[in-house]
């Protein structure tokens, strides 16, 4: 156990102990002044102090306040001024002690002193497991509530902040495409962010290129800096969030209060939450990938609104390369809230999904046929201009008032439905303009007549 200790002595008288505690395998250090020690002092290091000087005592505590202290004493008056270290903590008062009772006292103050370091390292794991602890619940309730990347930065930074006491901080996220470091902002966040172009932007690219955590003294400048990149003007921790493949953003906390450093224990906890920020924000990702690959509908199997909304765009685009026209129909079922409230919701489903299958039969395959929401169906017909759409259009609306509906349900349903008709470029201008006046025409069927089929000119 002593041999990790370093026993440092000042005052005079001191050297009689000296022999005897090297051989109990001490290394010691003579000192003749205040000022020459607290420049060689470290945390391994127990004060062993012959001097009763209130000068001393004052400059040692000043600096050392947490350094373990062996005050020695020879006489009455000496050890009288000698009861000030008292009030210091780690202070243990020894009077003319004997070179074995010396080192007797040496060895329980080193344990007292591990003790006392093992049990606010205890306490500080503890505080540590506690915040790691809350941010699992607070992530858990982010992922529950939203699927949004900035509540999960949110909650990320706010935790990371709290536990370190960090005094500023700054989220760089890595753009794929250009390979710029672009710094994002999270909301409700008060403290200021590092500003693009700084030297923090140096140290996250580093952070990014490296793959892992960066970690800097604001005391100690040097070997901890990497080459070529200006030193932040205190402490400072980098962590990169990564999945698997890549590195795609960098936390940064800096100046911690009193010029303190980030601890390990600190750099530790934040890598698990920048861990769990990235399996939280990676899920989400995946989530909207898979949305994104999903364009069915999935009571009529029909496409969706999302799949409606690209090919209609590529169809403008192909009408306007090849100088053709592309047409939209809007239909609309008529009186489909009574089915409901007279057969029930399921019947109106099984409803839906045949009506869906029905349209497919009358198209031809080119065109698409997409359930737009509730009872309303769009057929987006290429290369078609608007009389021929108002054809088919019309003829669509024959066919469904003459079929009846849910036979081997044995509901045998009659139903009509309502068409608005538009067509690019003949009637509109856009994307937009073709959905709306198509659905413009289609409710003006609605309001007048219904089982009809309209067109704006």
């Amino acid at each position: 156990m002593g041999q990790m200790h370093k026993l440092f002595l000042l005052g005079n008288g001191l050297r009689e102990y000296t022999d005897k505690l090297r051989k109990k395998g001490y290394k010691t250090r003579a000192f003749n002044s205040p000022s020459s020690l607290l420049k060689n002092i470290s945390v391994d290091v127990v004060l062993i102090i012959g001097s009763s000087d209130p000068h001393v005592r004052k400059l040692i505590t000043k600096h050392v306040r947490d350094i373990p202290k062996i005050i020695i004493s020879s006489g009455s008056e000496d050890a009288k001024r000698s009861s000030s270290w008292l009030k210091e903590p780690l202070a243990y008062p020894a009077f003319s002690p004997s070179a074995t009772e010396l080192c007797a006292l040496v060895a329980r103050v080193i344990r007292e002193s591990e003790n006392i370091s093992n049990g606010k390292k205890a306490g500080a794991e503890l505080a540590l497991i506690r915040e790691e602890a809350k941010f699992l619940e607070s992530m858990s309730k982010v992922l529950a509530k939203s699927n949004t990347p900035s509540e999960i930065f949110s909650t990320f930074l706010r935790r990371a902040v709290k536990i370190t006491n960090a005094d500023g901080w700054a989220f760089f996220i890595n753009d794929e495409t250009s390979g710029e470091l672009y710094c994002k902002k999270s909301p409700g966040m008060e403290r200021k962010c590092s500003p693009e172009g700084s030297s923090k932007q140096c140290l996250a690219r580093e952070v990014t290129l490296r793959g892992k955590t960066l970690r800097i003294s604001g005391r100690k400048k040097g070997g901890s800096i990497p080459s070529g990149i200006t030193a932040p003007p205190g402490s400072y921790l980098g962590v990169p969030v990564a999945n698997e493949a890549e590195t795609f953003g960098v936390l940064e906390l800096y100046n911690k209060p009193g010029g303190r450093d980030f601890t390990k224990e600190e750099a530790c906890i934040v890598e698990k939450f920048a861990d769990l920020a990235s399996h939280a924000l990676e899920k989400i990702g995946l989530q909207q990938r898979l949305e994104e690959l999903v364009i069915t509908d999935d009571l009529t199997k029909l496409f969706n609104t999302r799949y409606l909304t690209r090919s209609l765009e590529a169809e403008i685009q192909r009408s306007i390369r090849y100088s053709t026209s592309v047409s939209l129909i809007f239909m609309d079922l008529d009186y489909f809230k009574d089915i409901n409230d007279v057969h029930g919701h399921l019947v109106g489903s099984k409803l839906l999904a045949e009506v869906g299958q029905f349209l497919m039969g009358q198209l031809r395959g080119l065109d698409i046929v997409a359930r737009y929401g509730g009872d309303e169906f769009v057929i987006v017909l290429p290369q078609t201009e608007l009389n021929g759409a108002l054809v088919i259009a019309d003829r669509m609306r024959k066919n469904i008032e003459d079929c009846v509906f849910l036979e081997k349900e044995v509901m045998n349903l009659k139903i009509t439905a309502s068409f608005g008709v538009a067509s690019y470029p003949e009637t509109a201008d856009s994307k937009e303009s073709l959905i709306k006046i198509a659905d413009d025409s289609m409710y003006n069927v609605k309001k007048n007549t219904r089982n009809g089929v309209y067109a704006i000119i």
